[in-house]
């Protein structure tokens, strides 16, 4: 019995040191009231601000003069200066583009702190580690198909 509870309690205490099922995409809990974050405002395109109010499962995120408001599912912790996540080739991120805005694509190359991302738009976006931002399945899926269409449109506008 005395071995049961050991291991019970090594194993809460090993789940509470490595986040347990609370840790994000970046490996932190759910951004709360005044963090900065980076939230979907359609399915390629994300903009960034700061959290004024959290209420069931809902944000609302100043976001320059604008109060914006996104599910849960699409509001990510915008990652702190000089930190670096786990990114490779051929992963779906959201990229830092100008301002406050953010760009969906696919990583191209990694090349030290440069990260280059081919936005769905076409261009590219060269961007430090602290500025791409993984997102959930959810949202690389929408991203895909917008990959899809954009290679759909193009293949069409080649065809006489």
């Amino acid at each position: 019995m005395k071995i049961k509870i050991g291991v019970f309690i090594v194993s809460c205490i090993l789940m509470a040191a490595c986040g347990g099922a609370t840790g994000g995409l970046t490996g932190s809990s759910a951004p709360a009231v005044g963090d900065s974050v980076v939230f979907k405002t359609s399915a390629i395109v994300y903009g960034e601000g700061k959290v004024e109010k959290v209420e069931g499962g809902k944000y609302e995120i100043r976001s320059g003069s604008n109060i914006a408001k996104a599910d849960a599912a699409d509001v990510y912790a915008l990652p702190k200066a000089g930190s670096k996540t786990e990114i490779k080739p051929g992963d779906i991120v959201v990229a830092f583009q100008r301002e406050t805005y953010w760009s969906a694509g696919e990583v191209k190359a990694v090349n030290g702190d440069v990260i280059e991302v081919e936005p769905v738009s076409g261009s590219k976006i060269n961007a430090a580690p602290d500025k791409v931002v993984k997102i959930s399945s959810t949202a690389v899926a929408d991203i895909k198909g917008e990959f899809a269409k954009k290679g759909f449109e193009r293949e069409r506008l080649k065809s006489p």
